[in-house]
């Protein structure tokens, strides 16, 4: 998160889009040329941390530990709202956790180049940028200074 004079001027709602972004234009880059370049790697390595954040979020939130890490249980969240958005079979798993196990299993064969179809994973992180994009609703703030065209 950036600060500028106390303000905020990235949210963690935007720094998660940004970054799911990212993570679904290496899946589909992998998944089109069957190889994965090194930013790929390094980007497929921050999959796996945000998907373990959104675990951490889980745990925290059903031991309701929320001081634990408002971070992660705002992944969780989002996580949540990603499912939801993706279309049912996506949802069918049964559970948070059996979906998440698929979820890390595509990224650990992508990243071992035993599997490209990482179909899924990327479907989920797509919806993960979506919903991190529609954030809280809030609205940008404007500074106008006079005397600057």
């Amino acid at each position: 998160m950036i600060k500028s004079t106390n303000r905020q001027v990235f949210s963690e709602n935007l720094r998660t889009a940004i970054l799911a972004d990212e993570i679904a234009g290496s899946l589909r880059n992998a998944s089109l040329h069957k190889k994965l370049w090194d930013r790929d790697r390094r980007v497929i390595n921050k999959a796996v941390e945000l998907l373990s954040e959104m675990r951490r979020g889980r745990d925290a939130t059903k031991s309701k530990r929320v001081e634990e890490s408002v971070g992660a249980s705002l992944a969780y969240g989002q996580a949540i709202q990603a499912i939801q958005a993706m279309p049912s079979h996506a949802t069918s798993f049964g559970s948070f956790e059996k979906l998440f196990e698929l979820l890390d299993s595509q990224l650990r064969d992508l990243q071992d180049e035993r599997n490209f179809d990482v179909g899924y994973v990327r479907e989920f992180f797509s919806a993960v940028r979506d919903v991190a994009l529609r954030g809280s609703g809030r609205k940008f703030e404007t500074v106008q200074v006079s005397g600057i065209d």
